[in-house]
């Protein structure tokens, strides 16, 4: 019986690996990339709410006008997002 040896490899060969392992694997990651994407909106909307008395003060902005900043601004994100994802899809990684 012959062993083979891989120089630079880490963990098991891809042929070693069972489909449940591949799958196991592959949900960690989206899990993985589903909360970075989450934490980058959070701090975006932290960002816009942390600014919003300098808004309010630098445009003489009301409450209707800072809501509809905040809303505006989450608008685009998402539009922006949904594009990108699109894009992404269509591309490839």
């Amino acid at each position: 019986m012959t062993t083979t040896l891989t120089v630079g490899a880490s963990g098991p060969a891809p042929s070693d690996m069972t489909r449940s392992d591949q799958v196991h694997r592959r949900r960690w990651m989206t899990l993985s990339v589903l909360c970075l994407s989450l934490l980058v909106v959070v701090v975006d909307n932290t960002i816009v709410n942390v600014a919003l008395p300098t808004l309010a003060r630098d445009l003489s902005a009301g409450t209707s006008s800072l809501q509809w900043i905040v809303d505006a601004y989450a608008l685009v994100f998402a539009g922006l997002l949904l594009t990108g994802g699109s894009l992404g899809d269509r591309r490839g990684r």
